[in-house]
This record gives structure tokens, sequence and C-alpha cells, in this order.
């Protein structure tokens, strides 16, 4: 039966924030998550990269502008990352070195650019940049070989790496709202996908018409 416990965590802030540390545990696999959503906190306490046992984080509704490279003091056990509906502007190398992580949310940010590391995160499943600043995507995505679904909606991307279509994995990419004026051709390889929005981009009504036609399931 499940059980939940909580402790109140005093955390080394300007304001002397009291933050709330929740404990699930199960019959035989314990699961913590360390909760600091919806604080308005405009960076991330040192303090909390150095426990033990997190599996998810969430960190949402906050005003973060970046992620301290301690993040990869919480180690392996970290399989879920919520950091939406920030302010974060770069994705950098500490986030990328928590390679069991399965689920990364950082939709509703101001994201310019990913490290080229994202490629270490191989047991990558679920990927939200929904509604950043991005206009390109790092080749080496490629390196998430396990990725299922990668929702990119309402950035500023005019292509894809072709690099992507070593995810053949991928079942869902949502491209709505950018700024591609063509269907990029590494679609065309990524032949498990079950859902695919295109919409609100600058596909002409002939490129629409054709790329019905090849992914009848698609949105246009």
């Amino acid at each position: 039966m499940k059980r939940k416990y909580l402790a109140m965590l005093f955390f080394l802030l300007p304001l002397s924030i009291f933050c709330q540390f929740s404990i699930d545990y199960y019959d035989a696999f314990k699961m913590a998550t360390l909760n600091l959503s919806g604080l308005g906190l405009t960076e991330i306490p040192t303090v909390s990269c150095y426990f033990d046992g997190v599996v998810d984080i969430a960190f949402s509704g906050n005003k973060f502008i970046s992620i301290p490279d301690d993040i990869k003091n919480l180690g392996k056990t970290v399989f879920s990352v919520n950091m939406s509906n920030n302010k974060i502007t770069e994705l950098g190398d500490g986030i990328f070195e928590l390679t069991n992580v399965d689920n990364l949310d950082f939709q509703i940010n101001e994201i310019t650019k990913i490290s080229k590391n994202i490629g270490n995160l191989t047991n990558l499943k679920m990927l939200f940049l929904n509604t950043n600043k991005l206009t390109d995507i790092p080749k080496e995505i490629s390196g998430c070989i396990t990725l299922k679904g990668l929702f990119l909606s309402n950035n500023q991307l005019k292509t894809l790496p072709l690099e992507l279509s070593k995810c053949r994995g991928l079942e869902s990419l949502d491209l709505s709202g950018n700024q591609l004026t063509e269907i990029p051709i590494v679609i065309t390889f990524l032949t498990n996908l079950r859902t695919l929005d295109l919409t609100r981009n600058l596909l002409t009504p002939a490129q629409k018409e054709a790329g019905k036609r090849l992914f009848p399931f698609a949105k246009f």
C-alpha cells in the first residue's frame, strides 16, 4: 500500500523560503519527488542538487534563467525532469549528465540553444520543448535512440537535422507553429510515426496536399 511522508526542508535562499520535499514509498520501490514548483524562485538552490535517491524533479512555474551544472550531482536515479514555465534560455551540459532520464519537460521557456550533449540521453523517451525560441535542433539528438515523443511546437524552426532519422522509434512529432517552408525530408525515414502535426507553418497548399498523400495520419 502506498504511504506518503512529507518533510519540510529549509533551503538557503535569500528570502529563507521553505519548500516541500515529498517521499512516496511503495511495497518494493521507493520514489522521491523533489518539488519546488510555483514558488517564484529566480534560481535553483544549489543545496537541492545534492539529495540522494531523487527520481522526479518538479521545478515548474518559477523564474529560473539557467540550470546549474551542479544538477548533475542528483545522479543516475533521476528519471523525470519538469522545468516547464520558467525563463530558461539555454540547456547546458549539466542536465544532460542525468543519463537515465526518460522524460524531459522544458516547454514554455525562452530556450534558444541546446547543448550537443543531448546525445548522452540514450534512455530519453519524451522530450517537451514547446513554446521556446529554438531555431535549430542539434544533430546529436541522434543519440536519443529510445525517443518516442518529440514536441517542438511554437518555436522558430526552419528545418530538422537528418540525423533525427536514427530515432527510428519516434511515434509522435509536433512541429506546429514553426517556420517550415517545406516538409523536412527526415520525416520520411521515421517509419514508426503515428502522429505528426505540421499546422501553422509556411507550407504552400500544394505542399500540404502532397504531405497528406505521404502522411495520411498527419495534420497540415
